[in-house]
Formats: structure tokens, sequence, C-alpha cells
């Protein structure tokens, strides 16, 4: 099987971790990144590209979006026109050393017309738009809310155009029958896998003390100020307590608070090893790959009961739901945890099983596959 794989950027590390699983299974895999080059800064230094496009995209995002245009910069219409010619020429250039195509992500389409396209298209989705709409607002949280008309209209063509569409969680999956009436035989919900090249080797140390662990760089929308309030409360009554914070760059000082800023995958063991639980209750997650690798290191997982959270974590068996922004029920959530050794001890061990036996990109990439072969099997019969 030989796959072309397209995308923008590498998703915090899902491409890789997607065509290593797809390769693991003797697939031959091409990516190109339609993005590539696309960007308000230089790809070489920290100054405003001078490229035509990227000059004229930023005028237009930020007419549109004002101060947070950087942050919607590849969300304009003219980003989603830009990438998706670049990756339908590059498609029509090769197509004769692929069997299909394969693209992440929806904010551009990559598919030539049916008349001109010889192979399947397919796609694989964390999220649609659809989902970002109906989103309660929330105070420092980035929504994606303000798209045109045009680039719904697009979106939803992507969608029409795809002859297979994969998605990570059951909740996405539906979004796309129930939004977009996607027909339910062409959506396959296939789940995620964590970003580790090899799931690590349980030590007997782990978890000494009450250490409670949050990784998230939007630190708003991973729903760390909530996890800052109740972990105050969760030190009145055990002031042995400890939170350790990884992704973004300032966090309030508190006491038993240690801010790690953004780490590596190569420096996070440590952590993993060091604490007894995770938590990030979200506002916003379009999947949740975070609690994963969580689930990995043997840890039970507090999430919110949001969007397709509910489907990584089995409450009260690999961990807990709480509502987002609740942090009173975060506290007494943590406060029975860190208290309850062999309790969180059960639900880690539990998690680590769904990792090793479902959550893994082996098992996503089978699952895949086996549809995949199909359509393409379908493709090449003769017409009648």
């Amino acid at each position: 099987m030989r796959l072309l794989y397209l995308t923008y950027g590498t998703h915090s590390g899902i491409v890789t971790s997607h065509c290593a699983g797809l390769r693991s299974h003797g697939v031959e895999v091409d990516i190109f990144d339609a993005a590539a080059g696309f960007d308000y800064r230089s790809a070489k230094i920290r100054m405003p590209s001078l490229h035509p496009a990227n000059v004229l995209n930023s005028f237009i995002a930020v007419k549109r979006y004002g101060r947070d245009w950087r942050w919607f910069y590849r969300r304009t219409d003219f980003a989603f026109r830009w990438m998706s010619r670049r990756a339908s020429q590059f498609w029509l250039k090769n197509e004769n050393r692929f069997d299909a195509v394969l693209q992440s992500g929806a904010l551009f389409n990559g598919a030539p017309s049916r008349e001109k396209r010889s192979v399947p298209f397919l796609m694989h989705l964390d999220h649609t738009y659809a989902i970002s709409k109906r989103a309660q607002p929330v105070a420092g949280v980035k929504d994606s809310r303000p798209a045109s008309a045009v680039w719904e209209a697009m979106e939803h063509a992507t969608y029409r155009d795809a002859d297979l569409i994969f998605t990570m969680s059951e909740f996405v999956r539906q979004s796309l029958i129930q939004d977009y009436a996607v027909a339910a035989e062409s959506v396959v919900r296939v789940g995620g896998g964590p970003n580790l090249a090899v799931l690590p080797e349980l030590t007997k140390n782990q978890a000494l003390g009450p250490v409670v662990l949050f990784v998230g760089k939007d630190f708003s929308r991973k729903g760390g100020p909530t996890v800052m309030e109740a972990f105050t409360k969760v030190r009145a009554k055990l002031p042995e307590a400890e939170l350790l914070i990884v992704g973004p760059k300032d966090v309030p000082a508190a006491p038993g608070v240690t801010s790690f800023g953004l780490l590596s995958h190569s420096e996070m063991p440590p952590l993993y090893e060091r604490s007894r639980v995770f938590v990030m209750p979200s506002w916003r997650e379009p999947y949740g790959i975070a609690f994963i690798e969580a689930m990995a290191y043997g840890l039970p997982c507090i999430g919110s009961r949001i969007e397709a959270i509910p489907e990584i974590i089995d409450e009260s068996f690999t961990g807990c739901l709480v509502e987002p922004g609740d942090a009173d029920g975060l506290a007494a959530t943590l406060l029975k945890l860190l208290c309850d050794r062999d309790w969180a001890g059960a639900l880690g061990a539990a998690g680590r099983l769904k990792v090793e036996s479902e959550l893994n990109w082996e098992h996503v990439t089978e699952t895949m596959l086996s549809a995949i072969t199909e359509v393409v099997h379908k493709s090449r019969k003769p017409s009648r």
C-alpha cells in the first residue's frame, strides 16, 4: 500500500505517530505539508514573512479576527484556498505513485475533482467546526467560531468529497452524520494513541507522595485556572500535596505548585513517575492525547465531562470526570485519589491496560488499513 498523507503541520506529534503506525504495517507513506512556508513569520528568522501570500493573508486575518489574528491565521478563506490549491496540485502531479490519499484535518481540501482524480480520498479528523460553534464562550479561551459562511461551505464540501472519513472519537463521528449529513457507513471511529515511541516500563516506586500532574500549553483552554483554584482547596486539607505544571510560560506562584514551562517528551518521564494523579479539566478538547500518555504511565486521569474525553476516561474505572470549571468538584475528586492510593493505583492499572489493548497507534492503523484496503479495492474495479 502506498499512501500520500496530506497535512498542515504536525498536530502536536499526532502526524508523526500516525505515520509511524502506518509504516509499521508495511505502508509506504509520503507526507506533504500543505502549510509549509505559509506563516506570518519567516521559517529561519523570527521576522515577518515578506512572501506575498503571507503578507496578504496577514492583512485578511487582522481585518477579520483583530488582535487574535495570529491564532486564526490559517483559518481564513484565503488560507483554505491557498493550502487546498497546493495540496491538490501536488496530488495530481504525483498521483500515479499512490494507491490512496489521506488528509489530516479539514482546514483545506486537498482533493481534486472526482473527474480528475483516480485514487480514493480519505480523511482523518479529531474535530469539526460545527462542534466549535456550539461551544459556550469561556473567558480566556479562544474559539474558532468567527469563520465565514464561505469557509463553512468549503469545510462541508471537503467532507462530501471524501470517500471515507476516519474520526478519532464517536463524538466527532456523530457530528459528521448529524451536522453535515455524511452517510454513517462512510465514517469510521478509530480512536487514538500516545505520542510515545514505545510504552514506558512501569516501575514499583511510582507515586511516592500526593503529587498531581497537569500538562497543557494552552493553560486557560485546558482548565489550568480551575486546577489552581481546586489545588488551593486540596492544600488546605492535605498540606503535603504538590502540583506539577507543564506547558504554559507564566503560571501564578502558589504554595506547593512547581511550573516547568514547555518540556519535550524526553523530559517528561520523571514527572509521570513522580506523580500519583493526572488532571486536565479542559473546556475544549478535540481528543485528548495527553490523557492517553498519562494512562500509559499508569496514572489515573481526571478530565472534564465534555466532547471525546468520556470515551478515553472510563469513569470510576480508569479515572474520574468532572464538570469544566467546577473547582469544588475537582478538589473533592483530587482528595479522594490522593488519599486512597490503592484506588488510584487500580484506576491507573486499568488505564494502562486500555492503552495496551485499544488506545495505541498500532490498533488505530490496523483498523484504518482494513477499511482503506476495501476502498482501494473497490476503486480499482472496472465500471459496468
